[in-house]
């Protein structure tokens, strides 16, 4: 057991170096985000006589769910990688889809300082791009299954404490403010009334501790706010369509070879 343990403390600190080399390019919301909107599966209400956030079944499906992970995942791959040149011509539809293929075949873990970004022509940011070719970003990002199986799901069951809570916040806010963004899983386990990825582009630090700014693939044209409260050593979130409010559990994925 004594072995076991210490060859999963190496294995943890051998994989927990950050995945950027040196400082990013400034994120500017919502330039820097996707376009279109990760779909609820169900449609949210508050009861008037409880005050409860209940659920209830769509008339018409949603046409593209759960895929919370899969638009969070994207946007931080066109931040490592892509660089948008909007004086040049657009390519055609099928070079385009090439060099998008590159953007996402680079990860959201891999980025070594000098390495050329992919250049996409005709458009001047994230959010212009996909709203003129939000099919093919769709395609291209992948389908739902990368949220279910994304491989940092597994913290989520394992016990979350104030010690490491408040280690993952200061963690969290020297990413950001090194100039970097990060693919956040916010989760009320084990209940699961939220279970969701954001990216985490901006901080400020607070008298109680920190703000944190969100892009929310459920609301790409509201900005979500996450907070850190030092003196509780709990993250919260503000009430949203989907998700009553409350103290959640959050944790950086996509960051290294274990999350």
């Amino acid at each position: 057991m004594v072995c076991a343990g210490g060859f999963l403390a190496l294995f943890l600190v051998g994989c927990a170096a950050p995945s950027a080399a040196g400082p990013g390019r400034a994120f500017h919301a919502p330039a820097d985000t996707l376009s279109f909107t990760n779909q609820t599966v169900w449609e949210y209400r508050d009861d008037p006589a409880t005050g409860r956030r209940e659920h209830y079944r769509k008339a018409e499906p949603a046409n593209y769910a759960l895929h919370c992970f899969v638009m969070a995942r994207l946007t931080k791959e066109f931040h490592l990688h892509a660089k948008f040149v909007p004086e040049a011509p657009p390519l055609g539809e099928p070079a385009l889809r090439e060099r998008v293929r590159r953007i996402v075949s680079l990860g959201p873990r891999r980025t070594r300082s000098g390495d050329p970004r992919v250049e996409v022509p005709g458009f001047a940011d994230l959010w212009e791009l996909s709203g003129t070719h939000a099919g093919l970003l769709r395609e291209e990002g992948g389908s739902s299954w990368r949220s279910y199986f994304q491989r940092g799901n597994w913290r989520m069951v394992l016990p979350f404490w104030g010690a490491l809570r408040e280690a993952e916040a200061r963690r969290l806010a020297a990413t950001i403010a090194g100039g970097h963004v990060a693919v956040v899983h916010l989760v009320d386990f084990p209940s699961l009334r939220l279970n969701h990825a954001v990216l985490v582009h901006g901080v400020e630090a607070t008298t109680d501790g920190w703000k944190f700014e969100v892009y929310d693939p459920n609301a790409p044209r509201k900005p979500l706010e996450l907070r850190f409260d030092a003196r509780r050593r709990r993250f919260r979130v503000p009430s949203t369509g989907y998700f009553g409010g409350g103290e959640v559990e959050a944790y950086e994925v996509y960051r290294n070879c274990i999350y």
